[in-house]
């Protein structure tokens, strides 16, 4: 008898200490860049030297093809609405001709393992890409993206288009967090932590799962049921502004409401807050939320989910202060959004920088304890 006791409750200890969390979200909402930053936190490396060499080729060959799609993306939306495009127009001097030419006549797939272009094509490229992202037509199409799929940050690698273009360039620490790689199959890390729980120590063990964008988790999710504790959901916040990578006729946001209801009792992160500060004060959250938005085929009737909330003035006077009430509006109002489909189960909700690891490791000691907790009390 105590021998089948010992053995119940052996059984039992390893079922508190692993928990297999499911994580969902839309292609782009910060998923694999999580993983990155908790790889970190637990002191693994967080890529392989080889996957170093990789995210390199990938990000330059994303500012290779990201520009050229802006060039002809320039072109076709003036040639749309001539008057509400002509600030997409690009002027045909010269110099622009030039280094327009310059970059179309460069082949679409350089940066590989068996092809590579010389340092001195190289560094013209860098030079070429940095003088056609400066261009205002460039950054007005640039500004437009919402009607198209597009990688995120952007931006960020842009304004460092020489140095990465330079032969010597190896993705940094930060490059490797921000850069968008794509998760096309499955990956899993585990996050260990000790959990205290009414005076006893007990071992903690969370199996994260990632099995891609929402459209493919959908298919596939179910296969992993059993033995779930619950399901991660993560949402972009500026996806608000942002079309599906799956299907560019489709805002992100809606299609994450419109999924979110399926996974009762989730954790919901609330991602990328610091890209949704700086494009709050840029769009306006009603361009997603509001009776007819700018998303054509969206005509939302009820009432409790139009933006009527304030928006960002940068001519007001004490405008940081004036932001911060902005901001903290659309984040409660995008809250409350998710928290209706949940038909009044309880949900935990956590607002995060997946590329801020002090604050990933933070909100996910408190989400092994709710988890662990969780687990023990069903148990108990």
């Amino acid at each position: 008898m105590g021998c089948v006791c010992s053995n119940e409750n052996a059984e039992r200890d390893k079922n508190l200490r692993e928990h297999k969390v499911l994580v969902l979200g839309t292609a782009g909402s910060g998923k694999s860049t999580i993983f990155k930053s908790l790889k970190e936190t637990e002191g693994k490396e967080m890529i392989e030297p080889r996957m170093i060499v990789q995210t390199t080729w990938k990000i330059r060959q994303t500012l290779l093809e990201f520009m050229k799609w802006l060039i002809k993306h320039s072109q076709s939306l003036y040639e749309t609405d001539k008057e509400k495009n002509i600030d997409c127009l690009i002027d045909e001097t010269t110099e622009i001709s030039t280094n327009i030419q310059s970059l179309m006549k460069t082949p679409e797939f350089v940066f590989t393992e068996n092809e590579e272009l010389s340092e001195e094509d190289l560094i013209t490229l860098g030079k070429t890409i940095a003088y056609l992202w400066k261009l205002p037509s460039i950054q007005a199409t640039f500004a437009k993206r919402i009607q198209f799929a597009n990688e995120m940050n952007m931006e960020y690698f842009y304004e460092r288009a020489i140095d990465i273009m330079h032969p010597k360039y190896f993705a940094t620490k930060e490059d490797l967090l921000k850069a968008r790689v794509r998760t096309t199959g499955q990956d899993f890390i585990y996050v260990f932590m000790y959990l205290f729980y009414i005076h006893k120590k007990v071992n903690c063990l969370l199996r994260l799962v990632d099995i891609g964008g929402l459209r493919h988790g959908q298919k596939t999710w179910i296969d992993h049921r059993e033995d779930l504790s619950t399901v991660l959901f993560v949402v972009a916040l500026n996806h608000y502004n942002c079309v599906l990578f799956e299907d560019n006729t489709k805002n992100a946001m809606h299609e994450a409401l419109a999924t979110f209801f399926l996974f009762l009792g989730t954790i919901l992160f609330l991602n990328k807050r610091d890209l949704f500060r700086e494009q709050l004060r840029k769009v306006p959250l009603s361009v997603c939320f509001r009776a007819v938005t700018n998303f054509e085929y969206v005509r939302n009737d009820r009432e409790e989910e139009q933006w009527k909330g304030m928006n960002y003035n940068p001519k007001e006077s004490e405008h940081e202060q004036h932001f911060e009430r902005c901001y903290n509006q659309a984040l409660e109002f995008i809250r409350n959004l998710f928290q209706s489909r949940q038909r009044g189960k309880i949900f935990s909700c956590y607002v995060t920088c997946a590329t801020d690891q002090d604050n990933i490791s933070r909100v996910f000691w408190d989400v092994t304890m709710l988890v662990g907790k969780n687990n023990l009390k069903d148990m108990l």
